[in-house]
């Protein structure tokens, strides 16, 4: 089983498997016009084409940029690092909008964000993730749904960087 396979279907962490929130999809997927959703499984797929975890697709090793457009990924955020490598490749050529936690004191967001990245979204209040089962997740304890943590949209583009800040409402 391919590493990206193996860290979608065994995640370790509940943040690896939850989903997209159509508020944040739909208005971002209007101005990008999104051709391939890189981290997904068949089920949950948001984009025309889709790297599917479930159907054995290594996003780690298939090169994004083929499919002739903007790329969506929301990765693992367990192991995020190689997620965001393989996002600057493809945004070298192609636009990729990732949603990942805005952990600005990790080395990879030092490395592979603050310079490399053409734009960055910080998202004002917390995303209202989906459960696997397509139902807004609850936290177990607390009440609640999504990180603790604050999200931001990373963009890449042919254009590259250093990246342009600016903070935007997280949609309800």
């Amino acid at each position: 089983m391919s590493e990206a396979a193996r860290v979608l279907k065994f995640a370790t962490k509940a943040t690896d498997v939850w989903r997209t929130p159509p508020t944040l999809w739909g208005p971002l997927n209007n101005e990008f016009h999104f051709v391939l959703d890189a981290a997904c499984e068949s089920h949950n797929q948001l984009a025309p084409h889709g790297l599917c975890a479930d159907r054995g697709d290594d996003a780690l090793l298939m090169p994004w940029h083929t499919y002739g457009g903007a790329v969506w990924c929301n990765p693992p955020y367990s192991r995020i690092r190689p997620w965001m490598e393989q996002g600057i490749r493809a945004g070298r050529v192609v636009p990729v909008v990732m949603l990942i936690p805005a952990d600005t004191s990790t080395r990879w967001w030092f490395e592979c964000v603050a310079h490399l990245a053409a734009e960055v979204r910080f998202l004002v209040g917390r995303v209202r993730f989906r459960g696997v089962d397509g139902e807004p997740y609850q936290r177990r304890t607390g009440g609640g749904s999504g990180l603790s943590t604050p999200s931001a949209l990373v963009i890449y583009r042919p254009s590259g960087g250093p990246p342009r800040y600016s903070y935007v409402e997280t949609p309800r």
